[in-house]
């Protein structure tokens, strides 16, 4: 199976809004138990299967990711996604701005990871 199918096969079970498609050029990382998708400076999205959760993988495949992009990467990530607000916070992103009532009934929290 090619990395984009993975991805995608992966995103019809890790989400209840899959992407149905993955642009051209994106930074993949990708592994049987998850990936991790995105441009030079910014994070589109990570995930892993839930029988792969709370076991540290989602840190290494951000950290994988991390070590191909430029010095300043931004992400985008729902308030409420506490575990990924915290990974992300790990790894030394630091909110820049919210989106009040951007998903609706949850704040988009803007994230900025600035290095040397």
């Amino acid at each position: 199976m090619k990395c984009i199918e993975k991805i995608l096969e992966m995103e019809r079970v890790c989400f209840k809004e899959p992407w149905k498609i993955i642009c051209p050029g994106s930074i993949c990382i990708v592994e049987d138990y998850g990936y991790a998708v995105g441009t030079e400076n910014e994070l589109h999205r990570i995930a892993v299967l839930p029988q792969y959760r709370s076991k540290g993988l989602a840190l290494s495949l951000l950290e994988r990711f991390l070590e191909k992009c430029g010095n300043e990467v931004f992400l985008e990530v729902a308030s409420r996604n506490s575990h990924a607000v915290r990974l992300y916070e790990k790894c030394g992103f630091v909110e820049i701005t919210r989106r009040r009532g951007y998903y609706g009934d949850d704040d988009c929290l803007v994230m900025r990871l600035l290095r040397g």
